[in-house]
């Protein structure tokens, strides 16, 4: 278990300086130089490799790449950046607000596809409430 920790504790820091770097070279103006993304991209790239050795050398079951479990599993989270971990049920109930929702989300970036849907919930959230209110 100490492995374990210290292995953690070594990503931690590997995470903080792919922050770091990326917000220096913001600072520095270095992201304006052609092909600095690319080294940037191949840097943190290698670094996830190193994150998945280490995670299976601990015993801990990478998720880069997403994945399914389906019972008790060590594992390695937020080695290639944000993840997100969500409960799956085999029944689940939608209420009628959220499947509304995903309705007008749908048509929003149908007629706006280069618009971010994180940028599109406002108006979809206003389109539902106006939908169900009829």
């Amino acid at each position: 278990m100490v492995l374990a920790t210290l292995a953690e504790q070594g990503l931690r820091v590997q995470s903080n300086a792919q922050l770091a770097r990326r917000q220096l070279g913001r600072t520095l103006g270095l992201d304006k130089i052609p092909g600095y993304e690319g080294l940037l991209a191949s840097i943190e790239s290698l670094e996830t490799q190193y994150a998945a050795m280490i995670a299976q050398a601990v015993g801990a079951q990478p998720m880069a790449l997403g994945g399914l479990v389906t019972q008790p599993t060590f594992a390695l989270l937020g080695e290639a950046g944000p993840e997100m971990v969500t409960p799956v049920k085999k029944k689940r109930k939608v209420s009628k607000y959220n499947r509304e929702l995903g309705r007008q989300l749908k048509l929003l970036k149908k007629k706006h596809p280069r618009t971010k849907i994180p940028q599109l919930m406002k108006r979809a959230h206003r389109a539902t409430k106006k939908k169900l209110k009829r």
